[in-house]
């Protein structure tokens, strides 16, 4: 009688433990989708994009303008390298080299 009860208890044990690693995985993806680059969104003006942009070690920025989904985007030169450069809701800076 005492087995089938340690048995039932460490069965119960092991199940809240499954499910108690399961719960944070679920919710893990729902910040992702809230950061998406959504149009219209921004955080920046256009002072305050060149600002952060060149504070990231970007030099002779250009061209820059907000696009039809409201994100900022220019050219710009990095290391030496010239390049297209976009910046996303978030702030993160992206830079594509120029073929």
């Amino acid at each position: 009688m005492r087995l089938v009860a340690l048995t039932a208890a460490a069965c119960s044990l092991f199940a809240s433990v499954a499910l108690a690693q399961e719960t944070p995985a679920a919710t893990a993806a729902a910040p992702a989708a809230a950061e998406r680059n959504l149009p219209g969104t921004t955080v920046f003006s256009e002072s305050q994009a060149r600002t952060h942009v060149e504070q990231r070690g970007y030099t002779r920025l250009r061209r820059m303008e907000k696009g039809a989904d409201g994100l900022w985007t220019g050219t710009a030169n990095k290391g030496g390298i010239l390049g297209t450069f976009s910046i996303e809701k978030m702030g993160k800076v992206n830079f594509v080299p120029a073929a």
